[in-house]
């Protein structure tokens, strides 16, 4: 039997629920609180493949589409932020060993694809889907409740789930999402009727904070990834290694989650063995978020490409592509200036 079959039936008409606020079942109308969205635009959820989150929930991915198309959009896969956790208690994935909120559930990871969306409980303004919206792409946006960095899967890249308490799936949900827009059969073998046409030849691969690891990690893996966009991304884990005290709880999370340094930083873009086709890198020395030395090395390699757009936002908010309205169009707009095949 196919790994990703749902074991679940499709949430379609109604058949999911979160705990946001005025959320209605089915189809919801795409209306970021901070963006102006196209019109006639949706958000649809559907099962993720057969992936449970540690608490035992179904985990979801989100499509931001338009009600009908007549012809065939481009789209794009959003990683977000925040997965690094692990349980106080395994047994016990709701109460992290560190964070006031667990990053282990799946009511968290649906509300950090709602957060991006800009219609969640969190401050987001929706700013980034609502550009790549405007510019007539699908969305795709995954969830991640495993606090594994994107790395972990349940064949070739399994945790151990004795001493986790649960296993960790977020590389599967990486490869699920990316292949979503770039394998024409994908959706088909998931049972997943998506609503639109799309063109699959151009797949975009956004990463927000620590999404830019799921591109890592793919590409680790030699996936070809046409065009990606890293914004904060938590590339090098060595300062987790070589000062732990002054991280001690996230150390401790990626010695659960790598087996040691080397296998953290397999994939770091510094060290893949591909890299995208097109590459936007924004990042900040100030982002209070990431370890100092974190990007060197990927700025290193991406300087010398002339394929590779470098921005230095100096931002002190982390990854403010999601939220900030004309950042995201000046990335809009240079994912639209590939070069025609």
């Amino acid at each position: 039997m196919n790994r990703w079959m749902p074991l679940v039936a499709l949430m379609a008409g109604g058949c999911w629920t979160t705990e946001l606020p005025e959320l209605e079942p089915g189809l919801l109308d795409f209306a970021p609180r901070g963006a102006e969205a196209p019109e006639g635009w949706v958000v649809q959820a559907w099962p993720q493949a057969d992936m449970l989150c540690p608490d035992g929930e179904q985990a979801r991915f989100w499509l931001v589409h338009p009600t009908e198309s007549d012809v065939m959009l481009p789209a794009a896969v959003v990683f977000h932020d925040r997965n690094l956790d692990y349980a106080a208690v395994p047994e016990i994935p709701e109460v992290s060993a560190f964070r006031a909120e667990s990053q282990l559930t799946a009511d968290y990871a649906t509300r950090a694809v709602f957060d991006l969306l800009g219609m969640g409980i969190g401050s987001g303004s929706g700013a980034l889907v609502a550009a790549l919206a405007q510019s007539g792409h699908m969305v795709v946006l995954p969830s991640n409740c495993w606090g594994d960095l994107y790395a972990n899967g349940l064949e070739d890249r399994p945790n151990d789930a004795v001493v986790d308490g649960f296993t960790r799936r977020g590389f599967d949900a990486a490869e699920f999402g990316f292949r979503m827009i770039s394998d024409e059969a994908w959706a088909t073998i998931n049972r997943v009727a998506l609503p639109v046409p799309i063109d699959y030849s151009a797949p975009v691969a956004i990463g927000i904070g620590d999404g830019g690891r799921a591109i890592g990690e793919l590409l680790a893996e030699e996936f070809d990834i046409p065009t990606a966009v890293f914004d904060a991304p938590l590339d090098d884990l060595s300062a987790f290694y070589e000062r732990p005290g002054t991280f001690p709880d996230e150390a401790a999370t990626v010695e659960l989650v790598f087996a040691d340094v080397d296998d953290a930083n397999l994939a770091s873009v510094a060290n893949t063995p591909v890299i995208p086709g097109r590459t936007a890198y924004l990042w900040s020395r100030l982002d209070p978020s990431i370890p100092s030395g974190a990007n060197d090395a990927a700025l290193e390699r991406f300087t010398s490409e002339d394929s590779a757009w470098i921005v230095e936002t100096g931002s002190l908010d982390h990854a403010p592509l999601a939220n900030d309205a004309p950042l995201a169009a000046d990335v809009t707009a240079w994912i639209a200036s590939a070069p025609a095949e």
